[in-house]
């Protein structure tokens, strides 16, 4: 049975303190008194990142509806074009970050929105949504070379001991 979340953990060189869960989840959401529509892009229980076309500010108050819980308030801290990350009044409980977890939709995981490259717009960063993460790379090259050596060992031994002259 597969789980309908993708779920990926973002931990290194974070300086909060929370532990952020990508994922991609639309919520119902009020601003002033006027629904706006949103997707959870990450969550921890003390904040998220939001994507939407509405024009937040920093200081504002989102007004977000999740899974398990009742409307929780959200205060806009930083923004960069369509994202904005948020931190929650009160932490929410690991119940409510793994309930919309599981109503994630199952998709690739992608580049965090808050990691973007130096220089780079967003709409540059998300073109490389597609690329393959050359960051293992190394690991698969190693691992080839590796599982090549065991091969020609295992045969050198093979040709050994039925006596097949080199």
């Amino acid at each position: 049975m597969t789980l309908p979340a993708e779920i990926l953990t973002i931990t290194a060189g974070d300086p909060r303190a929370a532990v952020r869960k990508t994922l991609r989840l639309l919520v119902n959401a009020e601003l002033s008194g006027d629904a706006v529509q949103a997707e959870i892009r990450n969550l921890s229980e003390s904040g998220l990142l939001v994507e939407t076309t509405a024009d937040l500010l920093n200081g504002e108050i989102l007004y977000l509806e999740l899974p398990e819980t009742e409307v929780i308030k959200a205060a806009v801290i930083w923004s960069r074009g369509r994202f904005f990350g948020c931190e929650f009044r009160t932490s929410l409980p690991k119940s409510v970050v793994s309930a919309a977890l599981l109503l994630s939709p199952n998709k690739p995981p992608e580049r965090d929105p808050t990691a973007l490259t130096p220089g780079v717009s967003i709409p540059e960063e998300d073109s490389f949504g597609n690329d393959i993460d050359q960051s293992s790379l190394p690991v698969l090259l190693i691992s080839l070379v590796l599982l090549t050596l065991v091969a020609v060992i295992g045969l050198y031994a093979l040709f050994e001991r039925v006596g097949v002259p080199h």
